[in-house]
């Protein structure tokens, strides 16, 4: 029972991360999913857009998390952790992803705003300018 929690967790956290990360990338770049991405959703709206890839992006993420978590945690002769012992350490993995996702994307922007990196190809012509 343990290792479902620990999985459900990791899903759980990986899906809140998506969602939130997707809220800010569909505010600054709405294109991203209206574009960049195959039409899913009936919606321009970034909320919605963020919400549903948010989801579609993640959810197996957390399961690949989960399930290798819950092995490491419980199965061998160490002393068995449970999902208290491990619940920090997937926070903890979410901000450091969120941290890296956040100085990515101020790099990209800092360099597309010098001409330094652009789009190209059908994507330069479909992006608005």
């Amino acid at each position: 029972m343990e290792s479902l929690k620990i999985i459900l967790f990791a899903i759980l956290s990986a899906v809140v991360y998506g969602i939130l990360h997707d809220q800010v990338t569909a505010h600054l770049c709405v294109e991203y999913f209206t574009i960049g991405h195959p039409p899913v959703f009936a919606t321009d709206s970034p909320f919605l857009l963020a919400l549903g890839w948010g989801v579609i992006a993640t959810w197996w993420v957390g399961l690949i998390l989960g399930i290798l978590l819950a092995l490491a945690a419980r199965v061998g002769r160490a002393p068995k952790l449970g999902v208290n012992d491990v619940r920090a350490w997937i926070v903890w993995l979410m901000l450091v992803s969120a941290g890296g996702a956040a100085v990515g994307g101020i790099v990209g922007a800092l360099l597309a705003a010098q001409d330094a990196i652009w789009l190209v190809g059908d994507m330069a012509a479909r992006v608005p300018g």
